[in-house]
């Protein structure tokens, strides 16, 4: 098995752990006891209207770019509603989450987990909160990846994962599957 821990962070802890600031944050920590970190960093989009508010401190910055063992995805924490006629309404000014960004998270689970069946290895998943983006990648990752539930949601207790997100993960999942 590769990946034995997920982990979903904020993006201010994720940023002090890629910057070396401290070997007591908790990303440091974590990836001590493992061979390997592999990372998935997602951000606001740059033209997310909830970027204009003070305070929020992501905004369409990037954490990584992507690589071998780093993936940076940029999609805003909103969720398409059900319209009248049968369709999705989306809040326009806003990214989605979309099935081309799921495939490339499956990919790069795929590879992460597969590849050195062997090392303990260990995921990061961040968002602004390290709450709903990140908590639906990193749940998505703990189930495909075949990890202990009581055990990742003890170590993420403030996970609550962005339906949206998680269901087109597990459907391009399914779909990877079937080709």
């Amino acid at each position: 098995m590769a990946i034995v821990t997920v982990r979903a962070v904020p993006y201010a802890t994720m940023a002090d752990y890629l910057r070396g600031e401290s070997s007591l944050n908790p990303c440091a920590v974590a990836a001590a006891a493992h061979a390997r970190v592999w990372i998935i960093s997602v951000t606001n989009a740059p033209q997310c209207p909830l970027n204009v508010f003070e305070g929020w401190s992501d905004g369409p910055v990037p954490l990584v770019t992507d690589a071998y063992d780093r993936l940076a995805l940029a999609f805003d924490d909103v969720e398409p509603r059900p319209s009248a006629t049968g369709g999705e309404l989306r809040a326009e000014g806003f990214t989605f989450f979309d099935e081309a960004m799921a495939r490339r998270v499956c990919d790069f689970i795929a590879r992460a987990h597969g590849d050195h069946a062997t090392r303990r290895d260990l995921l990061l998943v961040n968002c602004h909160a390290g709450v709903s983006r990140s908590g639906a990648i990193a749940d998505f990752a703990r189930t495909v990846t075949g990890l202990d539930y009581d055990d990742f949601k003890r170590a993420n207790p403030q996970v609550v994962p962005n339906a949206f997100v998680r269901r087109a993960l597990f459907d391009a999942w399914a779909s990877r599957d079937e080709a």
